[in-house]
């Protein structure tokens, strides 16, 4: 009787029950004057009526009641069929273990859910599937959804491999906007540190041993980043060391490489000129002093407006424009209405005062003139919005154009013509030995950028290009509209530059998007983008590099092959192409 009650309580099955009380049954048939043949009835049907209650109902044909449900039932039946205190006593402990069973396994899968919730698949998958390996809990609700949720799981785990191959292709390319948004969709708290070269490329050094080449992921825990230190070199380029605890959002960490200088003078002067390339020298100057760079030689030429070997003397203006070089030497335009005129070479330089009609800001024009013997003009662009023109030797003869709107760019002497262009898109042609007008013409639309050329002027509208020798003016469209520009480039107002190239069918090249605003004229370079931006200076192309500065970055130069970057602070940095 006790065998059958045990089993009255713990067995799970219908079959087993109905089999118990069949044995029971056998028993009293061969057992007929057994003392306890009530007790052996009484178990024999507690297992026959339990086993009942595990039938299935029509409506949930295949599946059995689950633990919840059959807890349910049984305390039902006892309330509806009292039992004597033993039996009810088994049946209590039926249901109990029935209830057990479903708050063990709603707790197992709850371990799971979480887990999975987290992005911890592994640990959620063990959980998962214990729950529904476990023969005790095969009949309960968390099971149901274990199985569910493991399918889920299945396709998740895919899912996510698929996106962690995807985050890895993304980081190698240095796709930044994809990681981020795959980090996001993955859930990942601490994805791969990644490791790049602006420009992409450079070898990774830690603790004096290359680890690889920039792009490049390390799986270092979140937490010993902070510490972690590398060295990055290339090239042609600054090493550069970096410190784990500068990552971007804890995961990514960029080192943007300044390039080496192939030659770096620090003049000790603040530069106010445009620095400019003369015959093979970048002369820089202020209102004190002009200086003059070789390349290759490590003593700047310099010479001071107020020594002994200058007639000249301090301006009492700044001086912001870039010279030119006349026959007779190197030619600054001035705001304090003169000329300097520096002469010699070496440490045998001299600077000497000429007149001038007027003060400018823009390089002047020297005109010999090819009527009368001995005369040469000197002629600027005012900053009275007219053209002067002054002959050195003899300042009374003169000449002085009308006033109008300001000028675009520095005048252009084409065979015995001044050509100048305003902002306003006039462009005026006047006969450089009296200032009579010639023939002009008219953009007619405001001019963005425009610059002398050897045979007459250039420059940009906000949708055209244009060259006029003065006598014909010719252009085209531009494939975006500009804001700015230099000779052979421009830039758009979402702050791409663009270059001239070799493709006749799209002459246009899109070189890319920088961050920042304009602060000098840019250049090209070797098929790069140079472009002064405040204390920065971005080569675009590519090769792209940064210069950086603790005062602004002047406008760039071209030393024959080489970029020459000038700081305000005088320090004057030569680059290889």
């Amino acid at each position: 009787a006790d065998t059958a009650l045990a089993q009255a309580r713990d067995l799970d099955d219908r079959s087993a029950l109905a089999a118990a009380a069949a044995a029971v049954d056998a028993l009293l048939a061969v057992r007929t004057k057994a003392s306890n043949t009530a007790a052996l009835h009484a178990a024999a049907s507690l297992a026959m009526e339990l086993g009942e209650l595990l039938a299935t109902r029509p409506e949930e044909k295949g599946r059995e009641r689950g633990d919840a449900r059959q807890a349910e039932l049984i305390e039902t039946w006892l309330a509806e069929h009292p039992q004597p205190a033993p039996l009810a006593k088994v049946a209590r402990a039926r249901a109990a273990r029935y209830r057990q069973h479903e708050l063990e396994s709603e707790e197992m899968y709850g371990n799971g859910h979480t887990l999975r919730t987290q992005g911890d698949f592994a640990g959620a998958r063990t959980r998962l599937e214990e729950v529904v390996a476990r023969p005790e809990w095969k009949r309960t609700a968390a099971r149901e959804l274990a199985v569910r949720e493991l399918d889920e799981l299945t396709v998740a785990v895919s899912r996510q491999e698929a996106l962690g191959l995807e985050l890895d292709r993304a980081m190698d390319k240095g796709d930044i906007a994809r990681c981020y948004a795959l980090i996001r969709e993955l859930g990942i708290k601490y994805p791969p540190l990644l490791v790049q070269s602006e420009p992409p490329g450079a070898e990774v050094w830690q603790d004096g041993r290359r680890i690889g080449i920039a792009p490049l992921k390390l799986p270092i825990p979140g937490g010993e980043r902070a510490a972690a230190s590398f060295e990055l070199r290339r090239d042609g380029y600054l090493t550069r060391t970096i410190s784990g605890s500068a990552a971007e959002n804890g995961w990514r960490l960029v080192a943007r490489l300044e390039r080496s200088a192939v030659q770096r003078l620090e003049l000790a002067l603040t530069v106010t000129s445009r620095p400019t390339v003369l015959d093979g020298h970048v002369w820089v100057a202020n209102r004190q002093q002009a200086v003059a760079v070789a390349l290759g030689t490590a003593k700047p030429e310099r010479v001071l407006f107020e020594s002994a070997a200058a007639s000249a003397g301090t301006l009492t203006q700044p001086l912001y424009t870039a010279p030119v070089l006349a026959d007779d030497g190197v030619l600054f335009a001035t705001r304090d209405g003169l000329a300097l005129r520096v002469t010699g070479s070496g440490g045998t330089r001299s600077v000497e005062r000429l007149p001038l009609g007027g003060r400018s800001d823009l390089p002047l024009v020297s005109y010999r003139s090819q009527n009368i013997v001995g005369r040469r003009f000197l002629v600027i662009a005012g900053q009275d919005g007219a053209l002067h023109a002054v002959d050195e030797h003899h300042p009374e003869l003169a000449w002085n154009g009308p006033a109008g709107a300001p000028f675009a760019a520095a005048p252009s002497l084409v065979a015995e013509h001044v050509l100048a262009v305003r902002q306003d898109g006039r462009l005026e042609s006047v006969q450089a030995d009296d200032g009579q007008s010639a023939p002009g013409a008219n953009l007619d639309a405001t001019v963005i950028a425009a610059w002398a050329t050897p045979t007459g002027l250039s420059g940009f509208t906000t949708g055209r290009s244009w060259t006029w020798d003065g006598t014909s003016l010719s252009g085209a469209d531009l494939p975006q509209p500009a804001v700015a520009g230099g000779a052979g480039m421009f830039i758009t107002a979402d702050n791409h530059a663009w270059i001239m190239g070799d493709d006749a069918q799209h002459p246009w090249r899109d070189l890319g998007r920088f961050e920042g605003r304009l602060s000098a004229e840019p250049l090209v370079w070797h098929g790069h983008a140079v472009l002064p931006l405040g204390h920065s200076l971005v080569v675009l192309g590519a090769k792209p590099f940064t210069v950086t500065a603790a005062v602004d970055i002047l406008a760039p130069a071209l030393l024959g092959e080489q970029l020459v970057v000038t700081t305000m602070d005088g320090v004057v940095s030569i680059y290889a192409p």
